[in-house]
């Protein structure tokens, strides 16, 4: 027998609809939304050999995946986006929701399982969002001290000021009393950032120190052009092995750095990339194909001598040929976590 839990999760309570295999209702109801009450309602069925629960992501999707997986069930998390019966439904209530749910995990109608990360990418994918937060924050206090200067005839470089105290204290020297107050507070919140980001930064490199994580980051860190952060952002979103991809192709979507495809009758076309996935990924793997293209073995390599080859007659193709490199080097990081190898520069010869 194999019975169907369609949930609905809030913030504070949970809706969930029972069905078996012939899509007859079992049981219906509400619950709260904590692991103590999932894991009451889900005891109820654990003599049933086959149980598969099904949800939608969110903030609570980690404890609820947990607790199934925890019982021995099937857990089954998808994209709320894309479960069209319930966005485009004009009656739509959280035990309607609950019930389609289940109704679409009977007939296998559910849009595609996502996989959840292990604790481990959890907390590393936490990390560098918060990071890349602080990071915007500290920029946008260089920002301002910049414009203060410019006000004052001075002509200063910002960048330094992102990441050392000294070059603040340079800058300030330099400007007038009337401005001097006004730059210290930036001052004073731009240094505290800059502390909580030395300690996050000193917490991410403990964990990849850490053994089940370090071969993996010598393994992306043989790459030309990825250095320690990009390496970090493939971790977090990739897994030590990429198990969550069945190809490199998928991970390459994935990241969003696939063209939109557009086909109607005889019209064909591919589109802008998609821009899937976590915009902090693709920011810094865009960078990563900067350093490839800067360091000697990305030069000389065929995939240097196509984006040259590529890019010589028009300057408006260096994007394109940009976010082609991009993910050829995101293709390969993702092979070498898979193949458990560092990287050749042979396989780019052969692939030309």
């Amino acid at each position: 027998m194999r019975v169907y839990i369609g949930i609905d999760a809030g913030w504070e309570s949970m809706r969930y609809e029972v069905r078996n295999a012939k899509d007859h209702r079992i049981k219906r109801g509400g619950i709260a939304a904590t692991p103590e009450a999932l894991e009451k309602l889900l005891k109820t069925f654990e003599k049933v050999k086959d149980v598969q629960v099904a949800f939608e992501s969110g903030t609570q999707m980690y404890w609820m995946d947990n607790v199934v997986k925890q019982m021995g069930m099937d857990s089954y998390p998808f994209h709320a986006a894309h479960f069209f019966p319930a966005g485009k439904s004009k009656n739509k209530t959280d035990k309607k929701d609950a019930e389609r749910i289940a109704h679409s995990a009977v007939k296998h109608d559910l849009p595609e399982r996502i996989v959840i990360p292990e604790e481990g990418e959890r907390q590393l994918r936490e990390k560098m969002s918060e990071r890349e937060g602080y990071k915007k924050e500290l920029t946008t206090l260089v920002n301002r001290l910049h414009a203060l200067t410019v006000s004052q005839g001075l002509a200063i470089k910002k960048g330094r000021l992102t990441e050392s105290a000294e070059s603040w204290d340079l800058v300030i020297e330099q400007l007038n009393e009337e401005a001097q107050p006004k730059a210290k507070r930036l001052y004073t919140v731009a240094l505290s950032l800059m502390q909580v980001l030395e300690m996050l930064e000193d917490e991410i490199r403990e964990m990849i120190e850490r053994k089940d994580w370090k071969p993996a980051f010598t393994r992306v860190t043989s790459i030309p052009g990825i250095g320690f952060w990009t390496a970090v952002v493939l971790l977090a979103w990739c897994g030590p092995k990429a198990a969550r991809f069945k190809s490199s192709r998928q991970a390459a979507s994935y990241f969003g750095l696939v063209g939109k495809a557009y086909q109607s009758g005889k019209t064909k076309r591919m589109g802008h990339i998609t821009k899937a996935g976590p915009p902090i990924a693709r920011r810094i793997f865009t960078q990563a194909a900067h350093a490839f293209l800067r360091s000697e073995g990305g030069r000389s390599s065929r995939w240097g001598e196509w984006y040259e080859r590529f890019t010589c007659s028009r300057t408006r193709r260096k994007k394109i040929a940009l976010v082609g490199l991009t993910r050829k080097i995101v293709t390969a990081a993702v092979a070498c976590l898979r193949n458990e190898t560092v990287w050749d520069n042979s396989y780019v010869e052969a692939a030309g």
